[in-house]
């Protein structure tokens, strides 16, 4: 895969970018995005401290979703329901899954490189 500094793909509720050391969610001013995450207009989450990622595929007439599992927040387990809601997720339609298969590829990258880059024990 290409090194990639800056990705972004664009959702239903939102944009994903991904960069080297962070994930950056930003919603979109529509009324359902209002709905669903509130006045929330970007979250930033450290790539190492994201723990998890779950991924579920559009459909033609199901909306599919990424979302992240943080350190120290509680793993929802409800689905489209709770992603739909969730600050930490955003949700595509089926023309535009391929950017967020691009994006959690990055993500686990970053994330991978993160984990080679921390040191395994702290010396004195």
């Amino acid at each position: 895969m290409e090194d990639v500094e800056r990705f972004g793909a664009s959702g239903v509720n939102g944009t994903l970018e991904v960069v080297p050391d962070r994930i950056i969610i930003r919603r979109k001013r529509a009324w359902m995005a209002l709905l669903g995450q509130g006045l929330r207009g970007r979250k930033e989450i450290a790539i190492d401290q994201v723990t998890g990622t779950r991924f579920k595929n559009a459909t033609a007439f199901i909306n599919g979703y990424i979302q992240f599992s943080i350190i120290g927040d509680a793993e929802t387990r409800r689905g489209a329901l709770d992603a739909a809601q969730d600050e930490n997720s955003v949700m595509f339609t089926n023309k535009q899954q391929p950017g967020f298969e691009k994006a959690r590829e990055l993500v686990e990258l970053h994330r991978e490189a993160a984990r080679n880059a921390a040191p395994d024990s702290i010396e004195p």
